[in-house]
C-alpha cells in the first residue's frame, strides 16, 4: 500500500501569492539597502576626512564606492518592485472577493 501523502496548507491562490513574493521581496530589499548604506558609509569613511565627495566617486579613491552604489540601487529596485507585486496581489484579491 502507498502512503499517502497531503499538503500542510493548501495551495495559495494567485493574489495571495503574488501577495507573499511581494512581501519578501520588500524585505529583502529592505535588506540589501541597509547592508549597502551601511558598507556605502565604510568605503567613504575609508577615504579619508580629506577627501571630497566627488573625488570618491568620480576619481574612484574608494574600489568600493561605485559597487556599494550598485548594490544600493538592487536593492531599492528589489524592494520597489515587491512593493508594485504586493500592490497587485492585493488588487486581484479584492476583485476575487468582489465576485
Amino acid at each position: 500500500m502507498a502512503p499517502v501523502v497531503s499538503a500542510p496548507h493548501p495551495p495559495l491562490s494567485r493574489a495571495e501569492a503574488l501577495q507573499h513574493r511581494g512581501r519578501r521581496m520588500v524585505v529583502v530589499g529592505y535588506v540589501v539597502t541597509m547592508v549597502a548604506v551601511v558598507l556605502y558609509c565604510v568605503a567613504c569613511l575609508s577615504g579619508g576626512l580629506s577627501a571630497d565627495m566627488g573625488d570618491l566617486l568620480l576619481q574612484n579613491a574608494v574600489p568600493f564606492g561605485r559597487a556599494t552604489l550598485a548594490l544600493l540601487g538592487l536593492g531599492t529596485a528589489s524592494w520597489v518592485i515587491g512593493s508594485f507585486t504586493y500592490l497587485r496581489g492585493a488588487m486581484d484579491a479584492e476583485v476575487d472577493q468582489g465576485q
